[in-house]
């Protein structure tokens, strides 16, 4: 965009804030994020320092409180990277030491449940997940590979018992075959429920899932696993699908469709007339059964997956349902002064906006759509991993700091007695 002068306007202004006085948590996590970013691409070296600022005060607000930032994984990492600080990446390679231990105790083992109790638990890559299973991977990308160990491990065991458990396709239509053409092989991020000893999946989908599909296509391509890249193609459709099923041409926070019966494996099924009508709305159209929440929030992750498979792929597609998205999201979004989440997108006609806009609309949902339609080197995917934030940060290949992800965490040693001490 060429707004250098814009740019430096902000480093001035962002040196002088009083980092000190703030509470600590997500948002300044990301403000951590911004900070490393912005030197990365800019080579500002008073970012750099705020941002050794910034860490440090968040590992002492984050002393003694278990998950405090989990949420900065590639932050950490990137900023110990670039300062030549071991304790950030020993600090990301603690938490990734209990989830490791807590990943193999679980009742679905190979993933973590986002609510529930023990028999009762529920699975999935949406609300309480999406930050876990997004940061195992990218943090993996950030470090290159050969070195990323067990976070590579890690995933792929996650995302094994994902194709089994928490990945369906939806029963579409025979309206919807020809209106999408050959884009009908999609599948869509349901839930895993755990009734005792007995596991279920569960249709219900939810916006925030939607960045499995460039997660699968990501780690395809950076383990070797084209099955990956395609599972990342069809949920990368699937939720671009679930868009334009709306008459907004926007897909709700949280839905439910009738599912295919049988392995998603097996390919596209036949519509099942009798079994839509069962267990189908006539409120909504086919294939949907309910939904939980019709809110459009601006989120980012379906334009986040449809930038990272056009990146992979090459394939202009992904730019046609970008744009297709795009025009929805303005036309029903816009206002006079700015974009502002609406309550239900079921609904045709006049909308009813919410007044307001979350700061991932411009953060993360317009950087992707802007990203999708630029030159494939801005911000090349073999030079840079974007975060969970969308924050860019450059891939270091100096093999600095590699320790605590690819060893096992050490042994701590006994402090020898002074003598004459029981």
């Amino acid at each position: 965009m060429d707004l250098r002068e814009e740019f430096y306007d902000v480093v001035e202004e962002v040196c002088k804030i009083d980092f000190a006085g703030g509470k600590g948590g997500v948002d300044m996590g990301r403000y951590l994020g911004g900070l490393v970013a912005g030197y990365d691409l800019s080579g500002e070296w008073g970012l750099l320092e705020r941002a050794g600022e910034l860490g440090g005060l968040l590992m002492e607000k984050g002393k003694g409180r278990e998950g405090t930032r989990t949420g900065a994984w590639l932050e950490f990492t990137r900023l110990g990277q670039l300062i030549g600080d071991k304790k950030y990446c020993d600090t990301v390679s603690g938490e990734v030491d209990v989830l490791e231990e807590g990943q193999e105790r679980t009742k679905l083992r190979g993933l973590w449940p986002v609510k529930g109790t023990e028999g009762d638990e529920v699975f999935g890559l949406g609300k309480g997940a999406e930050g876990v299973y997004g940061n195992l991977l990218k943090t993996a990308a950030l470090l290159g590979r050969g070195r990323e160990g067990r976070l590579e491990r890690m995933w792929k065991e996650a995302m094994g018992v994902a194709e089994d458990w928490l990945l369906f396709r939806p029963m579409l239509a025979e309206e919807d075959r020809d209106e999408i053409g050959d884009r009908r092989d999609v599948l869509l991020v349901g839930e895993a429920r755990m009734n005792g000893d007995e596991v279920e999946t569960a249709p219900k989908v939810q916006h925030l899932g939607c960045y499995a599909g460039g997660m699968f296509g990501l780690g395809g391509k950076l383990f070797g696993n084209e099955e990956y890249v395609r599972i990342g193609e069809q949920l990368t459709r699937g939720c671009a699908w679930a868009y334009g099923a709306f008459p907004t041409g926007l897909m709700p926070e949280v839905l439910e469709a009738v599912p295919c019966e049988g392995d998603w494996r097996d390919g596209p099924c036949k519509f099942d007339e009798d079994k839509w009508r069962k267990e189908g709305s006539r409120k909504l159209r086919k294939p949907f059964k309910s939904v939980k929440d019709p809110k459009y929030l601006l989120r980012p992750e379906a334009i986040e997956s449809l930038f990272v498979m056009f990146r992979i792929t090459g394939n202009k597609e992904y730019q046609e349902l970008a744009w297709e998205m795009f025009q929805s999201v303005v036309g029903a979004t816009e206002t006079e002064l700015a974009f502002s989440a609406i309550s239900d997108v079921t609904v045709h006609g006049l909308l009813k906006k919410l007044d307001s806009m979350e700061s991932f609309w411009l953060a993360e949902t317009l950087k992707y759509y802007y990203l999708i339609f630029s030159p494939p080197d801005l911000i090349s995917l073999d030079e840079w991993v974007l975060s969970p934030g969308a924050h860019p940060f450059r891939r270091d290949s100096s093999g600095f700091i590699t320790r605590g992800f690819d060893e096992p965490p050490r042994p701590k040693k006994k402090k020898k007695k002074k003598p004459g001490v029981p």
